[in-house]
């Protein structure tokens, strides 16, 4: 046994075996890595998922050969093909009619061992790995997490804890995912790992916009990601990912906003005076948790309409990006100020939003949704506050700005006066503007 192994019960090695029996390509793997010679793992969050028993999708190998060798051997061998994920790193991924809605991606062993492949990981809880060997005889022989840094403590812990002190300096992007994963497995961010975000957050806006936009798109498609958006804020985040949407500052208040020399946790500079941000950032979460929970509870007894909504917003808008999180991103843009300028021209407004949403590199028609939910939003409340819904009007409007867009302008509308007045949705004539929609949604 290895010397950083850890025996898992047998309840859990039993558990585990039912999971990796129902994925026997997983066993021609594992065969065809022995028959070579090679060393392989599995590693990562399949690991992590297997220990919390969990639904495993991504299934993560390692293996001492090059990936693109050992896929034409076992491709000439089982069949499927592979395509190349990522140049950089040679990760590449089976595809096989055998995976079961599977994605299997391969990369090469990092470093002269496993040890020091899973030390150079981004969390403890994802720096596990299970020896393929031991899958081939773990009906004769007991099963080993391969677990040098404690993660295994950490997932019993709750824990999201950094693999080392450099862990966000290699790679900015793993910020993100750190409250990604806390929301998506109720963890909390342990204290030094905290440190460390505040100390690096600043090299964030050096990533690639369309790397924060895939972290960005999946924490709001949690469904409490209002969580996830106030941990964020409270590590001085926002700043970094929002200040392209924010209205320029004015000319007086566009110096002395950098970080002290030597601070290493100073606030990166804003592009709104800091009372404005501050003002912004606790109207966007209200908001967004106002989205929240008109969509968790619908009072319409009489129709599913939390079951439609959900559907159409489930609805893939490009690039595997639903409108779930589109509407959600729409709903925090809906709270920034329009301008610090009194004569600022409305269409300078929407130029400073689309050309955010151009640099999180969202498609033409990502951005034409989201840009619909906000300038649709104004006319759903005002026939609120009017006290009138005549049906012309809900003809005009989702003829203007056509279903999907029309709904989520609708919703922002609701959770405006919900984020404004903290009315239950109920109260707010969400009923007669919902079933207005579903008419016109059922012809």
């Amino acid at each position: 046994m290895l010397k950083d192994s850890v025996a898992i019960s047998n309840q859990s090695l039993e558990r585990i075996g039912k999971q990796l029996a129902d994925v026997p390509i997983l066993f021609e793997i594992a065969t065809l890595v022995d028959e070579l010679g090679l060393s392989g793992y599995l590693v990562g969050g399949v690991v992590r998922d297997l220990i919390l028993a969990r639904p495993i999708k991504d299934i993560d190998l390692a293996i001492s050969a090059s990936p693109e060798y050992f896929l034409k051997k076992f491709i000439r061998k089982s069949g499927g093909h592979s395509i190349c994920l990522d140049k950089k790193f040679l990760t590449f991924r089976l595809i096989s009619r055998k995976m079961k809605q599977r994605w299997f991606d391969f990369t090469p062993l990092r470093g002269n061992s496993i040890e020091e492949d899973l030390r150079q990981r981004d969390f403890t809880i994802n720096a596990m790995a299970i020896d393929l060997k031991d899958l081939l005889a773990f009906a004769i022989s007991p099963l080993h997490l391969i677990d040098p840094l404690g993660g295994s403590s950490d997932l019993a812990q709750k824990s999201i804890r950094a693999v080392s002190e450099e862990v966000f300096r290699d790679d900015p992007l793993r910020i993100l995912r750190a409250f990604r994963q806390a929301g998506q497995l109720a963890f909390q961010i342990e204290e030094n790992t905290e440190y460390l975000i505040r100390r690096d957050r600043s090299l964030l806006k050096d990533t690639a916009p369309e790397r924060i936009r895939d972290e960005l798109l999946l924490i709001l498609s949690l469904d409490q990601a209002t969580a996830c958006f106030s941990q964020l804020r409270q590590s001085g985040l926002l700043p970094t990912l929002f200040s392209l949407a924010l209205p320029p500052p004015p000319e007086e208040a566009t110096t002395g906003q950098g970080s002290e020399p030597g601070s290493e946790i100073a606030p990166p500079p804003l592009s709104a005076p800091a009372a404005a941000f501050e003002a912004w950032e606790d109207k966007a979460i209200r908001k967004l948790s106002s989205v929240e929970e008109i969509l968790s509870a619908l009072p319409i007894p009489e129709h599913d309409c939390l079951g439609q909504i959900r559907s159409l917003l489930s609805k893939v808008s490009g690039h595997q990006i639903t409108f779930y999180p589109l509407l959600k991103l729409s709903a925090i843009l809906s709270a920034l100020p329009p301008s610090h300028h009194q004569q600022t021209k409305p269409d300078k407004v929407w130029d400073r939003l689309d050309s955010f949403l151009r640099w999180l590199a969202l498609s033409n028609s990502q951005r034409t949704y989201t840009i619909g939910c906000l300038q649709g939003m104004p006319r759903p409340l005002e026939l609120l506050q009017s006290g009138s819904a005549a049906p012309r009007f809900f003809w005009r409007f989702f003829r203007d700005f056509g279903d999907e867009a029309g709904l989520g302008a609708l919703i922002l509308s609701l959770a405006s006066q919900k984020a404004a007045a903290e009315t239950p949705p109920e109260r707010i004539g969400c009923s007669s503007l919902l079933l207005a929609f579903f008419s016109r949604f059922r012809r």
